[in-house]
C-alpha cells in the first residue's frame, strides 16, 4: 500500500479554528468541528481551504461560496501536492 502524501480539503464541515493547515479567509469553526488531536500527526500533509462566507465550513451566509474553491485555490493546492510528492 502506498502512503498518503497530501490531503486537500475544500469547505470542510469538520474544520476547527486554529488548525495549522487551515487556509482561506475563515478563522472560525465549521458545522461540526473535529478534535484536532485526531489530525495532529498528519498536519504537515494537509491543506484545508475555507472562505468566511461559506455556510458549511465557516457558518457564513452565502451557499454559493461553497463552490468557488477549485477556481480559487486549485493552483495553490496542486503546488502543495507536487511539493509533497517530491519530498516523499
Amino acid at each position: 500500500m502506498l502512503p498518503v502524501i497530501a490531503v486537500i480539503a475544500y469547505g470542510d464541515q469538520t474544520r476547527s479554528a486554529g488548525a495549522p493547515y487551515n487556509l482561506g479567509s475563515c478563522y472560525g469553526n465549521g458545522k461540526s468541528p473535529r478534535d484536532e488531536a485526531s489530525c495532529a500527526a498528519f498536519a504537515s500533509k494537509i491543506q484545508s481551504y475555507c472562505n468566511v462566507n461559506d455556510p458549511e465550513c465557516c457558518l457564513g451566509s452565502d451557499p454559493n461560496e461553497h463552490f468557488v474553491y477549485p477556481a480559487q485555490y486549485d493552483g495553490q493546492a496542486t503546488g502543495f501536492v507536487v511539493d509533497r510528492y517530491h519530498a516523499s
